[in-house]
C-alpha cells in the first residue's frame, strides 16, 4: 500500500491535516530510506540515514493515532495501518543491524 491509499482511508473534511501530515511522514520514511542506500558508502551514513528514517515513521505512527483518536480512521484501518508500520519498523531495525555486522 502506498502512502496514498493509505490516507485515502481518512475520512471527514477536517481529516485534512491528518491527511498531509501522514503522507509527508511515510514519504520521509522512503526518502531517509533511499538517501541513505545511495551514501551507504560514506562511513555511518546509511544507519544515519535508517536512524532519521525511524524517526519519521514514529511521526506517521503519532499522525496515524491522531487520526483514530478524532474518528477519521476507524479501528480496524488504524490496527492494518499500525500493524505496517511496525513490521516496517522492525525491517529497519534488522537492516541496520545486519548493516552493521557485515562492515
Amino acid at each position: 500500500m502506498n502512502s496514498y491509499e493509505l490516507v485515502s482511508k481518512i475520512k471527514g473534511d477536517n481529516g485534512q491535516p491528518v491527511r498531509q501530515g501522514l503522507i509527508n511522514a511515510v514519504q520521509m520514511t522512503s526518502v531517509r530510506i533511499a538517501e541513505g542506500w545511495c551514501r551507504r558508502k560514506r562511513p555511518g551514513a546509511f544507519e544515519e540515514h535508517l536512524d532519521d528514517a525511524s524517526t519519521a515513521l514514529a511521526e506517521a505512527r503519532l499522525w496515524l493515532m491522531v487520526g483514530l483518536e478524532h474518528k477519521h480512521i476507524d479501528q480496524l484501518e488504524y490496527k492494518k495501518m499500525s500493524h505496517m508500520m511496525n513490521y516496517l519498523g522492525e525491517e529497519m531495525e534488522l537492516l541496520k543491524m545486519q548493516w552493521v555486522v557485515a562492515k
